[in-house]
This record gives C-alpha cells, structure tokens and sequence, in this order.
C-alpha cells in the first residue's frame, strides 16, 4: 500500500480490485470487517492530491459522469425515502468518483492495459470457478457470487460474467504467447458455462446477444461461427432438464408472477418520474412497500415493494427524466467511441491493441444493455469502467492522428506503442 503515494494509479488499481472481485468477502472472520477499501481510497486521493502532474481530460463522458454525480445528489436530497438513499448514494458516488480518478490518470497504453487485467482477474475468478462448479455438480445448483456484494445475485453475477468474456477474448486475440492464448480460450469456456449456471433469464438473452456480436466482430467468421456453435451445443447439452424448464419461462413471460412483477416496477418509476421529473423518487424507493403502492396503485402481482429489474426504469425511477438522458447519453457516447476508435485506427501503424480492444468493449456495451435491461445494475462499475476506457482511447488516437499531421508516420508508432 505505501506503494499508492509513489504511483498513484496503483491505488486506483486495487480499489477497482476490491470494487469488483470483493475479495475481503472471500475471507472468513475479522478479516471481512476490515476496511481495507476505506484504506486504499483514502491514501489513493491523499496520493493523487499530492500529485501536480494531472489535467482533466477533455470529453463528454467526464462531463456526463460529473453531471450523472449532480443529478444522483439531487436525487438523495429530494429523496422520498432519504434514509436509504443517502446509505447508497455513498456507495455509488464512491464508484463514479473513482472512475473519475481512473480517467484521469490513465493517460498510456500500459496503464489501460493494467485496468483491463485487473477487470479480468477480479472477474475472471468468478468464470473460472463457476465454470468448474457447474462441471462439479453437472450444472444442477445455481451459481452466485459472494453475499453482500452488488455480484452476491445470480442475475447480476450473470451480467458481470457477460462483461467479462469480451475483454478475456481482447487479451486472446492480442497476446503472442501461445499457451496464454490456450488459457484464455479455456477460461471463456468456462465462464460462457458460468453464465448458464446462473440460471438467469437475462443473463442466457444477454448470452445470445454476446456470442451474435463476438461473431460479428471477428476476422474470421467461418472458423468462429463453427468453434461458437460447437461451444453452445457442448454447454446446453450439459444442462439439466431443469435448466431448460427455466429457459422455457421466456416465452410464457406474460404468464410468469416474476416478469408481471417486473412491469410492476417499471410502471412504478414511470409514475414516480411522471410525478417528479427532475428528482425522481429517489435512490432505491422502490423497494419501501408505501411508496412503491402510492405511485402503482394498479400493481399487478407486488404487495410490497420490490427492485427497479432494469439499468433504464432505476435511473428513471431514482433520478427522473434528466437522470435518464444523462445515464442514456453516457451509453450513446460510449457505442460512438468504440465506433469512431475503429473507423479511425485502420491503416495507423500500431493500432491493432485499440482497435481490438475497442471492439471487444463494444460487444461489453452490448451486454450491459441487453442484459441490464432486466437487471438493477444501473450503477455497476464496469458500465462506467468500459466508458472512461473508450473514453480515454480517443483521447489516445486524436493526439496520434495530430501527431501524425504535423511529424509523420515514425511519431504515430511511437505514441501509440507508449
């Protein structure tokens, strides 16, 4: 740890650790009671203070995740129910302020390298054992992540997984070492298994909609289509019966107390949005019986209050109609980044590590927005992780496409390799 006050970004890196992986709720006894994230934000911003050599980066997505702070505040101090909102509004300001400090600091190629690593060990951990547990118990107990954690559910382990798999499949496509390769290769396997264990509804859609998009991202379609195709075979046919008596519920939704429920939430934060635009109802006031009655008073299945079930009806309900545009626009700009990265890095000598990476977080972009779609994870850090990586990649490319225009090609292989 003292380690933070020479090099600031390390501090960052381990918060982004526990944030994701939580590997305090790993342990057993005091060691969960520590504050040990506490600890490293606290010498983190003493650290990062301490250092004159920062600027703030110039982009819409550091402008939108400030305002996306302004309304959350907002939204906590008109807060209908403000004893459980401020409660979370430490949490998630702690999320989105640390991701602001990721952004800026993150300035080389090594550093978003180390952001993409620890993502993907913080999570990977997850794919991994899962994979392994459903291999263990044939696929027949449903895999969650550790209790307490915002991962602790089996449908937000499930979206955290989906995430995953792109940035495992960037570092496989981009590494040289052949065994790596074989053990990236291995671990999506294991996590695409993982998924499925999870038994999530959202989470085998948002599986669809991964594996359609890893395709359509790849070089070689023929061989990815075959080698996708007989990973989805090999890991359904290892499914119980059970699994797809589950996966059968999809089409009967309409039927289904769970997904009545659901459209219960939804018309919640619609009337409450509806009723207060620009503050919403406030963090989470959806789960207290009262509130929730007052604003869906034609509640279909729900006696009592229940979670938002979607990343777009939570803003709306927690922060109302400008919440919503702004957490909107984050995801808009995101997609437009991954594009533009794409576009523009064809041709420009050592652009393969962008562009590859930038499609992979598309396809995480994807999952987020298909799966999150049914999922309260609207203020889950990789969303916000993947958008000040693409973020800061432009920044990258538009300083190399400058550099380019005024010294020529040597000076563009230079930067974008630093």
């Amino acid at each position: 740890m003292p380690g933070i006050f020479l090099h600031p970004f390390t501090g960052v890196l381990m918060y982004v650790w526990f944030s994701l992986m939580n590997p305090h709720q790993l342990t057993w006894g005091f060691a969960q009671s520590i504050p040990t994230a506490f600890i490293i934000a606290l010498m983190t911003m003493v650290a990062f203070f301490l250092d004159k050599k920062r600027s703030l980066p110039k982009s819409p997505i550091f402008v939108l995740i400030c305002c996306f702070m302004v309304t959350l505040t907002i939204s906590a101090i008109f807060s209908l129910t403000p004893e459980i909102s401020w409660d979370l509004w430490n949490r998630y300001m702690k999320t989105l302020f640390f991701c602001l400090l990721a952004f800026i600091m993150m300035t080389t190629k090594l550093r978003v390298q180390a952001l993409v690593w620890v993502a993907i060990v913080s999570l990977g951990y997850f794919g991994i054992k899962g994979g392994a547990f459903s291999i263990n118990t044939l696929g027949q107990y449903r895999f969650q992540g550790p209790d307490g954690t915002q991962i602790g559910d089996n449908n937000h382990m499930a979206l955290a997984l989906l995430m995953t798999l792109p940035l495992m499949n960037y570092l496989r496509l981009t590494t040289k070492n052949k065994l790596a390769q074989y053990v990236l290769l291995l671990s999506m396997c294991l996590t695409f298994l993982a998924v499925l264990t999870t038994y999530s509804r959202g989470g085998m859609i948002g599986l669809a909609a991964v594996t359609i998009f890893l395709w359509f991202k790849s070089k070689h379609k023929m061989r990815s289509l075959l080698f996708l195709s007989v990973l989805a075979i090999a890991a359904l046919s290892f499914m119980p019966d059970k699994f797809f008596n589950r996966a059968d519920t999809i089409q009967t939704a309409e039927k289904d107390d769970s997904f009545r429920g659901r459209l219960d939430a939804w018309h919640y934060a619609w009337n409450v949005a509806l009723s207060r635009p620009m503050t919403g109802g406030g963090i989470s006031s959806t789960i207290v019986p009262y509130i929730f009655q007052k604003y869906n008073q034609e509640s279909k299945v729900t006696q009592g209050g229940r979670a938002a079930h979607s990343i777009y009806f939570q803003v709306l309900g927690d922060q109302g109609f400008i919440g919503l545009f702004i957490f909107l626009s984050m995801i808009t700009i995101s997609w437009f980044n991954g594009s533009w990265l794409i576009k523009n890095t064809r041709g420009l000598a050592g652009h393969l590590w962008v562009q590859e990476l930038s499609k992979m977080l598309q396809v995480g972009v994807i999952a987020y927005i298909v799966a999150g779609a049914a999922l309260s994870m609207a203020y889950y850090d990789l969303f916000y992780i993947y958008a000040i990586i693409l973020a800061r990649l432009r920044l990258m490319v538009q300083e190399v496409i400058v550099n380019n225009r005024i010294q020529g090609l040597p000076s563009i292989a230079q930067v974008i390799s630093r």
